[in-house]
């Protein structure tokens, strides 16, 4: 497993989640990426667009036809299966974070779970 195999950016790792269950275009994934956050991650449509152009380019996710035809121009997004497998490491990098922090081994550093 190499480096860019399971580390994310913040904005490629909420763009994943986003799309764990179901396809979305941009402005979807921007409220949704807000609503996981409770606000505290608002994407800039470049921003957004610039991380989808990365995973697309690493085959994370792939461009999908619009599940309506009244919605035919905008560009739906899902994730592929590596872009699943992916997602499933990052969760375990966090999870293995969140288990560190909550062994109590940062105690006095001011970190609390």
């Amino acid at each position: 497993m190499n480096q860019s195999e399971t580390s994310r950016t913040t904005t490629e790792f909420h763009i994943l989640l986003a799309l764990r269950d179901i396809s979305q275009h941009g402005y979807q994934i921007i409220k949704q990426i807000e609503q996981d956050t409770n606000g505290s991650l608002k994407l800039l449509t470049g921003t957004l667009y610039n991380a989808i152009k990365r995973l697309v380019a690493e085959n994370l996710i792939e461009e999908v036809a619009s599940p309506t035809s009244q919605d035919s121009r905008r560009k739906y997004y899902q994730l592929t299966e590596k872009g699943k497998k992916a997602l499933g490491l990052e969760l375990q990098r966090y999870e293995s974070a969140v288990k560190l922090i909550s062994s109590r081994r940062f105690v006095g550093m001011g970190i609390h779970v």
